[in-house]
């Protein structure tokens, strides 16, 4: 009963001081870009979010940010997910969106996933902040020189 007692009075100390302090800085850095010398904005894209099924809120959340810049354009959006787990939970499938358009319908393809995702600063899982490699390629399906 005693070491019982001791693990739960030591274990919040640990839980407090066992991070490492980072600093955080919001926002987005592009380590590299190519585009083609004729580029022009596509009239349609259709976003992909692929990657591992606990991610699906955070793409979700991306989703109705993209959403948001798009709003007032003449571009045509679409959306799909394709989230995969070794152990998925339920929730995290009952989460993904169905789709509904076809990528053949779209002129461009923009592929997104996450690569090194690192947490920083608190234990507190509400206020966690995180930093990774947020990777998108993009494929035009097809070219349309009007």
């Amino acid at each position: 009963m005693n070491k019982f007692i001791l693990i739960f009075l030591v274990s919040p100390f640990f839980l407090c001081f066992g991070q490492k302090r980072e600093k955080f800085k919001k926002g987005a850095v592009v380590i590299e870009r190519i585009a083609s010398k004729n580029y022009t904005d596509p009239k349609s894209i259709y976003f992909v979010f692929k990657g591992d099924t606990h991610l699906v809120n955070f793409y979700k959340d991306l989703q109705s940010k993209i959403e948001k810049v798009f709003e007032n354009s003449d571009i045509k959006i679409g959306f799909s997910y394709i989230l995969s787990s070794n152990n998925p939970l339920k929730v995290d499938l009952e989460n993904i969106p169905k789709t509904k358009a076809k990528y053949s319908d779209f002129q461009v393809i923009a592929a997104i996933s996450i690569s090194f995702i690192k947490s920083l600063d608190s234990p507190d899982i509400y206020q966690r902040k995180q930093n990774y490699n947020l990777i998108m390629e993009t494929v035009a399906v097809k070219f349309d020189p009007s």
